[in-house]
Formats: C-alpha cells, sequence, structure tokens
C-alpha cells in the first residue's frame, strides 16, 4: 500500500473538520507523534489505531479505503488486509462487503 495515501487521507478528513493534530490526540487518546507519523506517511498504523483515528473524525473506513487513481492502491490494500487482519478478502464481491469485513476485523 502507498502508506502516504492513507496518511493523506487521514490529514483530508482531520482538516476538514477543522482539528488540529492536538485536538485530535484528545479525541482519540493516540500520541501527537504517532498522528504526525501516519499523516507523513512513515508508518504503517495497525487496525485499531486506523478505528480510534476515523471514530474521532466521525468518519468510517468507507471513506479512507476507497479504490484510488493512484497506482495499485487498491491491490495493495487489499494484499495489506490480507497480511495483516489475516482475513481472506473477494475483490469480486461489492466495496460494502470488504468495508463490513474491515469492521468487523
Amino acid at each position: 500500500m502507498k502508506q502516504p495515501a492513507l496518511g493523506r487521507r487521514i490529514l483530508e478528513l482531520r482538516t476538514e473538520k477543522g482539528l488540529t493534530q492536538e485536538e485530535l490526540v484528545e479525541k482519540c487518546n493516540i500520541s501527537v507523534r504517532t498522528i504526525q507519523r501516519i499523516e507523513s506517511g512513515e508508518v504503517t498504523p495497525r487496525s485499531y489505531t486506523i478505528k480510534s483515528i476515523l471514530a474521532a473524525l466521525d468518519s468510517d473506513l468507507s471513506k479512507v479505503f476507497v479504490p484510488d487513481e493512484e497506482i495499485g492502491f487498491f491491490d495493495s490494500l487489499v494484499s495489506i488486509t490480507k497480511r495483516f487482519l489475516l482475513i481472506d478478502i473477494d475483490v469480486e464481491k461489492p466495496s460494502d462487503f470488504l468495508v463490513k469485513q474491515l469492521n468487523i476485523a
């Protein structure tokens, strides 16, 4: 997965809400350095970290993990999801099925 794409999307969601990194930290109880690293694309956050951030932003996985025009983004997402969350993803099923699987994981 192109990690900077995930970080950029979280940054976009945060700025759409008008929150600073510090305000987001207060809402999701994650260190400011972790938020900085995620937004800059330095780290691949764990699934529960992503869920915490998205909950604090009143968002969900469907607003972050959508097919993108970047090369291989969706395919990379499927590969990373399979590897880290140990779930089998059928790319032939509708995208909302993938979101439900990720929410369950």
